[in-house]
């Protein structure tokens, strides 16, 4: 991770120094400062637990003494550039994609705090490019009464890079999805009903597995998506309009009491609606329980997550999940 970091450090005019690693080295979740530490704790208030246990590490890690953080905290130095104000508070999310491809971070300037995402391959500029056009588009739209999308502050496209800038919104993650977001949703349906062997989508994500997993081992899990498809194949599904990565991670709520959806990269339009039925199913994965498919939304909503783990190259989380599911729809 470290050459990587320190030329996207670089090229984004990042400062350089010593950076905080959470959880660890080897799965780089999050990058706090490690200079100073009042710096520390004020980029710490940035990062929002999902689970009791990382809300008790949180509240540790803002109470434990500054010694002691800088002797157990794993640590790595990065390289990056000298003009950048080091005191401003920042929280970096180098995972997605690995920090040769995107780079996220949250920074508090002057005014306000925004959330920037730089694209560094061309298979992220695209996909911060759908962002900003589904954002745009999202703007022009009257939205349900306390819903909300992020706000576009500035996009900009250099030669190494696209960087997309959006307000940061404070708030809390939500568990279970709100009656006005599932009708935000449902709104985005076209109205158009077609049966599922016909279905655009479904035929594309079947395609994909079969043709990027069957040489990885995956035969079981193509042949279970394709019995199960042909189970269903009658069953009228919607087109209409697909967040693609509808999860707790992208849905909170501000201290306001709006619901603010985040994170529309994968967003795509004339496509099948899941959303709903993802959200549930991704606390289900991450929870790390047994997966029973009984209707066809769940059959869709296992055939999405596959398929977009397979689009990023993730296929020892596929495998996981593969090994959890208990196919019970006959």
């Amino acid at each position: 991770m470290g050459s990587a970091l320190s030329n996207s450090f670089r090229q984004l005019n990042l400062p350089k120094g010593e950076y905080f690693v959470l959880p660890n080295q080897s799965e780089p979740a999050f990058l706090l400062p490690a200079h100073d530490a009042l710096v520390f704790k004020k980029s710490l208030n940035y990062l929002v637990p999902r689970s009791a246990a990382a809300r008790w590490k949180k509240r540790a890690l803002s109470y434990a003494p500054w010694t002691t953080l800088q002797r157990h905290l794993p640590k790595c130095y990065v390289e990056g550039a000298n003009t950048t104000h080091p005191h401003l508070p920042r929280l970096i999310m180098p995972w997605n994609q690995g920090p040769a491809e995107k780079l996220t971070w949250i920074e508090e300037e002057e005014k306000q705090t925004v959330v920037r995402k730089a694209a560094l391959s061309e298979r992220s500029r695209k996909l911060i490019r759908q962002e900003k056009r589904t954002l745009a588009q999202l703007a022009n739209t009257e939205l349900p009464n306390g819903i909300g999308v992020p706000e576009v502050l500035d996009y900009t496209r250099r030669p190494g890079f696209d960087l997309l800038t959006t307000r940061y919104y404070s708030g809390k993650p939500v568990k279970r999805v709100p009656f006005k977001v599932l009708a935000f949703f449902t709104e985005l349906h076209s109205g158009e009903m077609i049966p599922l062997r016909e279905h655009p989508y479904v035929e594309n994500a079947l395609a994909q597995l079969y043709f990027k997993l069957r040489s990885l081992g995956f035969e079981k899990l193509i042949k279970d998506c394709s019995n199960a498809a042909m189970f269903f194949r009658s069953r009228e599904l919607p087109v209409g309009f697909q967040h693609g990565d509808f999860t707790v991670s992208n849905l909170i709520k501000t201290h306001a009491g709006h619901y603010v959806i985040l994170d529309w990269e994968d967003a795509v339009s004339n496509s099948l609606p899941v959303d709903t039925a993802y959200f549930k199913l991704r606390q289900v994965i991450d929870g790390r329980k047994k997966l029973s498919i009984v209707g066809v939304w769940d059959f869709l909503a296992v055939l999405h997550y596959f398929h977009f783990q397979t689009k990023k190259g993730n296929y020892t989380q596929i495998r996981r999940v593969a090994d959890q599911i208990e196919w019970r729809y006959c």
